[in-house]
């Protein structure tokens, strides 16, 4: 076991080392390991992880994929990089479309659109032929999506799909002329990864089929009291500052267009930029974040946030990033633009308010956000 590559503490990884110097834990983490590898095990360690989600609002699925196509190629750093791009039934489907646009004579042109829902897993690394660790990424896709790719046009439109959705979510540089096509199916061992999603009002009862927990006899009356004054004195003894210090801030993709009479514009900005200090922590192995289009919540040891979302943003399509030298948490979240009703705009000046403009003193600059 090669212990440097562990994200740990110096302390952390020091007490490590002793626990395995000890019979007894080795033969714990033996039995933990053979736990995981048995199937029917697995499957009911995934079942009670779906149903614990399920009470949160959460629709969690595991998703295994299957083995497509490699696509090997080369970093900024000229380093090779694999992306394994697979299949899995719980992916959404491809959808098609037609619409109409103006074309550059004034012709109305036709056009099919179609959208590829996709999924991607965690960096992975293994070795090439050489010996050497290269990067790997995993972006899966519905089988039906990988059963058009005998078609090379829909093809090449599902592989510039993969490699700038790899570009994006993990904020790595690829060079497209070195793409290349080996004649692999998987590039190393396929690993399952999850899909946590808000579960709608409509979709409530999805999850009627799976098992209830147990029903347990009711307490003592005197055992209820007992245990409604621990839990108020924790509740008392809850720290206040527990919830770390954050900062909004709103930035706008600007368009001259928006500044036309003819055109409706867009009163939204186009992204949310949380900023949230976690001093206490070195790195995020033990931070849980969760986005869903009107809230943020992050969890950890030692901080805890509920954050309400000033706009609605589209929660598969954020980005988080840890700067481990001023140990800030940056999440930026694509907000879900809503257009103005056009005889919203021409009643503007018939709703009473404030002063629109506001007058600054000189000399004086301000920042486009909010310091929370």
């Amino acid at each position: 076991m090669n212990l440097d590559k562990l994200d740990m503490t110096s302390e952390e990884l020091e007490t490590f080392k002793e626990a395995l110097k000890k019979e007894e834990f080795r033969k714990l983490l033996g039995e933990y390991a053979e736990e995981l590898r048995d199937p029917v095990k697995r499957q009911q360690y995934e079942e009670e992880l779906t149903l614990l989600e399920s009470q949160r609002g959460v629709d969690m699925k595991f998703i295994k994929p299957d083995p497509g196509f490699v696509i090997k190629i080369m970093d900024n750093l000229a380093q090779k990089v694999f992306i394994n791009v697979c299949s899995s039934p719980d992916i959404g489907a491809p959808e098609f479309s037609y619409k109409e646009r103006a074309g550059v004579d004034g012709k109305v042109e036709k056009g099919q659109q179609c959208s590829l829902p996709h999924s991607f897993s965690p960096l992975h690394e293994e070795a090439d032929n050489k010996g050497v660790k290269c990067p790997v990424y995993d972006v899966v896709f519905h089988p039906d999506t990988l059963a058009r790719c005998t078609n090379p046009k829909f093809k090449e439109i599902v592989v510039n799909t993969a490699v700038e959705g790899v570009c994006t979510q993990f904020q790595v540089q690829l060079d497209r002329t070195s793409q290349r096509f080996p004649k692999m199916k998987f590039k190393g061992t396929p690993a399952e990864c999850v899909i946590r999603k808000r579960v709608s009002e409509e979709k409530e009862g999805a999850f009627n089929h799976l098992p209830k927990r147990p029903d347990f006899p009711d307490l003592p009356e005197e055992k209820k009291t007992a245990n409604k004054k621990k839990d108020k004195k924790k509740e008392e003894k809850k720290k206040p500052d527990d919830e770390p210090e954050y900062k909004i801030v709103y930035r706008s993709d600007v368009d001259m267009g928006d500044f036309t009479n003819d055109r409706v514009g867009n009163s939204s900005p186009s992204h949310v930029i949380v900023t949230i200090c976690l001093p206490l922590h070195a790195n995020t192995r033990d931070v849980d974040l969760d986005v869903y289009p009107d809230q943020l919540e992050l969890h950890s040891a030692h901080y805890n946030l509920l954050l309400a979302l000033p706009y609605t943003v589209d929660s598969d399509r954020g980005k988080a990033k840890f700067d481990k030298e001023k140990k800030e948490l940056c999440v930026t979240l694509e907000v879900i633009a809503k257009e103005i009703p056009r005889e919203m705009l021409d009643n503007l000046d018939q709703i009473p308010g404030p002063s629109l403009v506001e007058e600054m003193p000189d000399q004086q600059s301000t920042e486009s956000g909010q310091n929370i």
